[in-house]
Parts: structure tokens; sequence; C-alpha cells
């Protein structure tokens, strides 16, 4: 019993550290041409592996456990705290990651709402979960505050993430441990790696973790090539996706959405499709579609808005690593800027 939990648990932590890389491969090469790119026409070039020398975290994430929730497969371990330095790629800066009583990456909340409060959940995964980064620089938090100080109301925001999460992981999050708090508005985070199902992705990885043990490597070597293996498996999933057409990944998101559609109907919430982070034409094309015939709302980073520009994940300020694309603290501000500024054309302030 103990060696299938810790198998679990490790099966687990490949999932997360795999699936926080699928954005960066992406880029590298779809978007790098995988040896530069140009933020702010300057180009830099490195190799993501060979040429850039990155070291492995200090600290093994333990912030996750099994969940007895199939749908989930894993969740956020409760009343639980631990220094965080990154995931898979030594970040020069050590956070900490707290968990609040109710498994979510927040303060404690009533579930009662208090009077004359917005309440604002905001669903994902990694991005949204904020890692790298503290829990009040986040672009939730960042958002909360900025809300708080310029508008007459009193807001709140609920951060509803975990990092791994595909799409319909975070919709049943959002149903199991959200929609008690009886939120206003629904932000849903999205990016293109979300269709990846991260159940299939368990049999990907074990199928790559079984070949490693075999070389018998020494433990450092094992992790470096864990990191790289998984990733590449999570990257051929990724281009996959890439090739569908925009009708295709609208059925692919529709099999979520209705889900959401349906557990929201007694709940008057707004809810808010937010693309942060712009991959692909046709899975923009087709958020805007469903938003619109279920009158939603759909944002994303890759427009301006008002005096606010574009989120760019390319910009080295905005990122975490060179390696590693999650929001930086820069990026997090900037992303709760564009979001502050799309919430006030809905009035919302």
């Amino acid at each position: 019993m103990k060696l299938e939990k810790e198998k679990l648990q490790n099966l687990i932590l490949a999932i997360i550290v795999s699936t926080e890389i699928v954005v960066m491969l992406y880029l590298v090469k779809n978007l790098l041409h995988f040896n530069t790119f140009k933020p702010s026409g300057k180009v830099v070039y490195f190799n993501p592996y060979e040429s850039y020398d990155w070291e492995l975290p200090s600290f093994t994430p333990h912030f996750v456990r099994p969940s007895d929730n199939p749908s989930l497969l894993y969740e956020l371990v409760p009343n639980f705290s631990q220094p965080f330095d990154g995931m898979g790629i030594k970040l020069n800066r050590i956070t900490t990651i707290r968990i609040n009583s109710d498994g979510l990456r927040d303060v404690e909340h009533s579930v009662a709402k208090p009077k004359n409060t917005v309440r604002i959940a905001i669903v994902g995964d990694s991005h949204e979960f904020g890692q790298g980064v503290e829990l009040e620089e986040t672009y939730s938090k960042v958002l909360e505050k900025r809300l708080n100080e310029e508008c007459l109301k009193k807001y709140e925001t609920i951060l509803l993430a975990v990092p791994g999460y595909d799409i319909w992981q975070k919709i049943e999050f959002l149903r199991v441990k959200g929609l008690k708090y009886s939120p206003d508005i629904i932000i849903i985070g999205i990016g293109i790696d979300d269709l990846v199902n991260t159940s299939k992705l368990a049999e990907l990885h074990e199928i790559e973790r079984k070949k490693l043990r075999e070389l018998g490597l020494k433990k450092e070597e094992y992790k470096r090539e864990e990191y790289k293996k998984l990733g590449e498996v999570n990257a051929k999933e990724v281009n996959k996706l890439l090739m569908l057409s925009k009708m295709e990944i609208k059925k692919m998101y529709e099999s979520a959405f209705n889900v959401l559609e349906n557990m929201t109907t007694n709940f008057s919430s707004k809810i808010i499709l937010f693309e942060r982070i712009h991959n692909h034409d046709a899975q923009r094309e087709a958020l805007e579609e469903i938003a619109k015939e279920k009158g939603w709302y759909f944002f994303t980073s890759r427009e301006p808005c008002n005096n606010e520009l574009a989120y760019d994940s390319n910009l080295i300020e905005n990122r975490l690593h060179p390696l590693d694309p999650h929001p930086s603290v820069t990026g997090h501000k900037k992303l709760a800027s564009l979001l502050f500024c799309k919430l006030k054309k809905l009035s919302i302030c």
C-alpha cells in the first residue's frame, strides 16, 4: 500500500512538472524557432537544454496529494506550507506556498458572502496559482487590491487554481470548491495546453519513467532527463492540438463548458473566459464563439485595453525564467491591469 501511494505521488509530481513546461516547449519549437526569439526587437540566442545552464530546484514540491475525486486525480494539501524555488528549473528566488484549510492557495474565506461584497472566483492552473511569486503578487490578488482601492464596492477574489489542471479538472474544481462561495463573477484562465487530458498524460509519463528507471541513472541525472523527456511528451500532445481546426477545438472546449453552464444555472454569475497566454488563433476564435453563444465574456491578453499594453509572455521581464514562461511579478501586475481595465468596461467597477 505504501509503495502504491508513493508511486501515485511520484506520478502526480511528474504530471505537474511536465505540464508546467508545455507552454515553454511550444514557444521554443513554434515561436522561437528552436534557438531565437525577439523580445522588443532584440535577438536573444539560447538552446533550452544544451546551451543554457539550468539548475534543478532545491525543494521538491509536496503541496499536492492524491484526490478521492477521480475527476480531479490530485488536489492541494489543506493547511500546508513549504518553500518553493521552481518546478523543474531552479528560480533565483525562494517564495512560500501556503494552502488554506479548504485546500486553496488563498487566505481563509467565510462560506457566507459578506454584505455589499462582490466575489470573483478565479479558476486556473499554475499561471493563476502563481508558482514563483507570493500569493499577494498573483494577478488575482493584485486585481483584488486595485478594485478595492479604486472602486466603490468591496471586492474579494477567491483563487481556485491547481498547477497542471486541464480544463475538465478546472471546471470540476470550481464545482467542488468554488460554487459554495457564491461568486458573482467567474474567470476561467485558459491556455491551449488545457485540452491535453491529464489522465492520458499520466499513462504516457509512466512509460517514459519506466524507460529512464531501466537506465540506472544517478538521482540528479535522472531528474534532469525526466524533466526533458516528460516535457517532450507534453509538447507532442500540444502539437497535436495545434493541428486541429477551430471547430475541432470548439467541440473539445464545449464538452467542459456545457458542464459549467449547467452547474451555474442557478447562479447569476458573470462568466469570463480569459486567454492569458495566446497560443493559437483557432483557439481564440473558438472561445469567442462559445462566449457569444452562451452569453459569456471573452478576454484575451493579446489585445491592449485603453492605455494598458497587451501581455507578451515572450518578454523576459514578464517571465519567471528564460526557460519558464509563467508570469513573473511584473507579468502578474500586467495581467491584473489588463483584467481591471476590461472589467471596468463591463461596469464591474
